[in-house]
């Protein structure tokens, strides 16, 4: 029962981690991106399918795995925000269709508009 509950626990630490990379993955992409909703949408199912078709996969061992790998899923999340930590701050004035910029952090501190920022880009 312990061995199978652990191998739960692994199994749900490895679909969390595809799940949660995917996500910080799309949430990169899409900030680059024009395309935000379609892939969003995209990488939304994605990630929904593998982390559905694992857990129905694992059903197959018993319940002590499936409580297991909820367990791992749920420390996969909890690992995932604690040591990657929030992703940078985009500037809000993007204009529809325009990726936002990275809003520099030395700007911040001085406080400066985005319009005199010295990155170059009005």
């Amino acid at each position: 029962m312990l061995i199978m509950l652990l191998f739960g626990v692994v199994a749900g630490l490895v679909v969390g981690w595809i799940h949660f990379a995917g996500l910080r993955w799309t949430v990169q992409r899409t900030a680059r991106n024009h395309r935000r909703t379609a892939w969003r949408l995209a990488s939304y199912g994605v990630r929904g399918l593998i982390t559905l078709a694992a857990f129905l996969g694992l059903t197959r061992f018993g319940p002590a795995v499936v409580v297991g790998a909820l367990l791992g899923f749920l420390a996969a999340r909890w690992l995932a925000t604690r040591f990657r930590g929030p992703l940078p701050v985009l500037a809000p004035d993007a204009t529809e269709g325009e990726p936002p910029r990275r809003r520099l952090p030395e700007d911040e501190r001085r406080g400066l508009p985005d319009t005199e920022r010295g990155d170059g880009k009005a």
